[in-house]
């Protein structure tokens, strides 16, 4: 199964990057051009896959028609070339101009005497320094994992998903993520959503805040925050924000 996605900024829905892919694609950062990697690191961005197809042309024709949409209203600028191709062969295009003159790491001697004296396979100092991040305890939820690697393992997850967890702080679940020599960041709390605090835990739905105390219904919890009851077996709970109504739907 083919697909088309795009990545997007969240504060503004602006779509830099329009993609064809399977599998894991969509949301795997290695192999990007520096324009995508530019908005991925300096903004909080995330994925959206648009539409499936059974046949892969379909998939490259749409990838293409789409490309051309938004580079019309003036987006899709991590996109330097028309797409349609797979990236393999493609025409050269103004933007793909552009990038190459301004990212080509052959652009002069002493850049590639920077590249090659800040390359792990030569510079045992850079190689330790990524050896020694890639090795960095982190936090998820309450549990602590030796390194990103290990927690990807471990949840059966993506390594660049992981990583842009502990960017911003929490994972899918608004449970907290980040290096542990780092320390938390605050969690922000979305406009209309009602989350559950479990012992200063933030958890979006009294369902996620039960099945963390584990337990199967979520019924007796939602009775308790009803009534404004401080703790529930044993321990703290209270809304995150505003009470809802009565007839609130676990």
């Amino acid at each position: 199964m083919f697909y088309v996605y795009k990545w997007f900024l969240k504060n503004s829905n602006e779509v830099f990057y329009i993609g064809k892919g399977k599998g894991n694609r969509a949301w795997k950062i290695k192999s990007r051009n520096h324009i995508f990697l530019d908005y991925y690191n300096n903004n909080d961005c995330d994925y959206e896959i648009l539409e499936y197809f059974e046949d892969e042309q379909a998939a490259f024709d749409r990838e293409k028609e789409l490309i051309a949409y938004y580079w019309s209203i003036g987006q899709a600028k991590a996109n330097i070339d028309a797409g349609g191709s797979g990236g393999h062969h493609f025409a050269m295009t103004p933007q793909l101009r552009e990038y190459l003159s301004k990212y080509s790491p052959l652009k002069s001697a002493e850049h590639r005497q920077f590249m090659h004296e800040h390359n792990p396979m030569y510079n045992k100092e850079i190689s330790e320094t990524v050896a020694q991040k890639n090795r960095k305890p982190i936090i998820i939820g309450e549990k602590e994992y030796p390194s990103i690697n290990e927690a990807a393992k471990e949840l059966n997850k993506p390594y660049e998903t992981i990583r842009g967890w502990c960017k911003k702080g929490y994972n899918n679940d608004r449970q907290p993520c980040y290096y542990k020599d780092e320390g938390s960041k605050e969690i922000p709390i979305l406009q209309n959503e009602t989350g559950i605090l479990v012992d200063g835990q933030y958890f979006p739905s009294i369902k996620r805040a039960a099945t963390f105390l584990g337990k199967k219904s979520s019924s007796r919890l939602a009775e308790a925050l009803r009534n404004h009851k401080e703790t529930y077996c044993g321990h703290r709970i209270e809304y995150a924000n505003q009470q809802p109504s009565q007839e609130n739907n676990q």
